[in-house]
């Protein structure tokens, strides 16, 4: 398993829905200050045994969680969100 440090890519577990636009998806994702929503690019989402991850970047690594940016238009964030430790890191 890679080790979760700043700049490694990360999944979090989402669901994801068609979206209007080509190339682009609705997604949602659990935080630590709720769930959050909004658009991403479809290749950014990622189908795995675990199910549908949405990529993020770890921009901060805490004792108890990560501070991860993930790449999209949220309707309740800049893009910037605070999750558990255990996400699963991807593969380059």
């Amino acid at each position: 398993m890679q080790k979760v440090e700043t700049g490694s890519l990360i999944g979090i577990p989402c669901k994801v829905s068609d979206s209007a636009f080509d190339g682009e998806v609705i997604v949602e994702f659990d935080s630590l200050t709720g769930w959050i929503a909004g658009f991403a690019r479809a290749a950014n989402v990622r189908e795995t045994d675990a199910g549908k991850l949405i990529e993020a970047e770890i921009i901060s690594v805490e004792e108890d969680h990560l501070v991860v940016n993930v790449d999209g238009s949220f309707f309740t964030t800049n893009g910037i969100a605070t999750v558990q430790p255990d996400v699963l890191p991807l593969a380059a």
